[in-house]
């Protein structure tokens, strides 16, 4: 995927020592766009949901641009659900968010786990057009009144 004017994006697992610089970008993306909407106690225990089993980041030039993660959600049949997706203010419409997204598709598709889902507050409208640009189809919403009048509802998303 190519970022900046034809810089190319990078997807790779994201490490243990990634996890400070994804604090530092996610800190940014809240203070610019309220995701997430209330800061976590712990940063980087929320980058890490409990059930995480894969995550990446997007780089551009070797600078983490952008984050995404799988969790394994309980029950019958096992539930993916993609987490914690937040790219640069500076990457935002240059396709990282796309190619984070399409990794985590890939991978759910190589566990022979197709049911990916994820859920967004309806406040992250570049989040829900890129969902929709990419096919994944609304399955619901549910009121939530989080504080601060930020958000309505959460939309529940499938992927295709």
């Amino acid at each position: 995927m190519r970022l900046d004017g034809g810089m190319a994006a990078a997807v790779r697992e994201r490490s243990e020592v990634d996890l400070e610089a994804c604090t530092r970008l996610l800190y940014r993306v809240h203070n610019l766009h309220r995701y997430p909407i209330h800061w976590p106690a712990d940063p980087t225990v929320w980058l890490s949901p409990p059930g995480v089993v894969a995550a990446w980041v997007a780089l551009r030039e070797n600078e983490i641009v952008g984050h995404v993660c799988i969790t394994s959600q309980a029950g019958s049949p096992r539930r993916l659900m993609l987490e914690r997706l937040f790219v640069s203010t500076d990457a935002v419409g240059q396709g990282a968010g796309g190619t984070l997204v399409t990794q985590a598709m890939t991978w759910a598709r190589q566990q022979q786990q197709p049911r990916l889902a994820l859920e967004v507050a309806d406040n992250c409208d570049s989040a829900i057009r890129l969902y929709a640009r990419m096919g994944w189809c609304e399955t619901g919403r549910t009121q939530i009144n989080w504080g601060e009048g930020a958000a309505e509802h959460l939309i529940h998303f499938q992927a295709p």
